[in-house]
């Protein structure tokens, strides 16, 4: 799995890991539909996710998020995160 593109509407209230440690990872990008309103956690969301280059999370409404600590712990390929 090298790209995930999200064009789904989920009713959820946390991304709590939802992608650790997919090491086979390397870009994730959301689209509008992809509905974050609810989200209250994120940490841990892409924690171990060792070759992942490029995050688009520009659609991600945040507004609501209390805790995103840890959210990119060792992704030591980041080098673009779009906010």
């Amino acid at each position: 799995m090298k790209f995930i593109f999200f064009d789904i509407k989920p009713k959820l209230s946390s991304l709590y890991e939802m992608f650790k440690d997919i090491i086979n990872l390397v870009e994730i990008s959301f689209n509008s539909k992809f509905s974050t309103q609810n989200i209250t956690k994120m940490e841990y969301m892409f924690s171990g996710c060792q070759n992942l280059v490029s995050a688009d999370l520009s659609n991600l409404n945040t507004k609501n998020v209390q805790n995103m600590g840890y959210m990119f712990q060792n992704c030591k390929s980041l080098k673009y995160v779009n906010l």
